[in-house]
């Protein structure tokens, strides 16, 4: 009888962590994409709109993993209205909503998007930028480049920091639910 109370109280804490080590992950990971997309040739040929992305997505996760600190220092006492638990939740769901957007951003079709305004770029352009990366970058590494900033690896990469976010979110509150008082 002693082991299933102490599982909650266990969970709890688990959980706790997770809400706040998850967000700083999402950090980690926008400040690799940030490094790949500012690329000059990306930024010529696909605007800042992924940089701006991973700046907000930064921003959001920081302030979520703050206020989880904050509001989850003894969960036995979280106040609902108190603000810092409404920073925490707005935080926390603007930060999950900008990985699902950097999901679509990074699936098939937008890497098909971003292929064809690179290409394009090369094609029209042959200036300091098309020749720098040319001469900087071997074929491999430019394709390592382009797969992690705009493709495949990058909408995994959300998806399942994305995914761990939202399950450890649900799963707090609904353990917390029956966490002893």
């Amino acid at each position: 009888m002693e082991a299933t109370s102490s599982f909650p109280k266990f969970l709890v804490k688990w959980l706790r962590l997770f809400l706040i080590l998850i967000p700083l992950i999402v950090i980690g990971y926008s400040i690799y994409w940030i490094i790949l997309v500012t690329e000059p040739i990306f930024l010529a040929a696909c605007g800042a709109g992924p940089t701006a992305l991973a700046v907000l997505l930064m921003v959001a996760s920081l302030a979520s993993s703050i206020f989880a600190f904050i509001t989850f220092k003894k969960p036995e006492k979280i106040d609902y209205s108190d603000w810092t638990f409404s920073a925490f939740f707005v935080s926390t769901a603007s930060g999950i909503l900008l990985c699902a957007i950097a999901m679509l951003m990074t699936t098939t079709e937008s890497q098909r998007v971003f292929d064809s305004r690179i290409s394009t770029y090369y094609l029209y352009n042959s200036d300091s930028l098309t020749d720098s990366y040319d001469k900087s970058y071997s074929t491999d590494y430019k394709k390592i480049v382009y797969q992690y900033s705009y493709g495949q690896s990058s909408y995994e990469a959300y998806l399942i920091i994305g995914f761990a976010w939202v399950i450890c979110f649900v799963a707090f509150f609904a353990t917390y639910e029956n966490y002893p008082q």
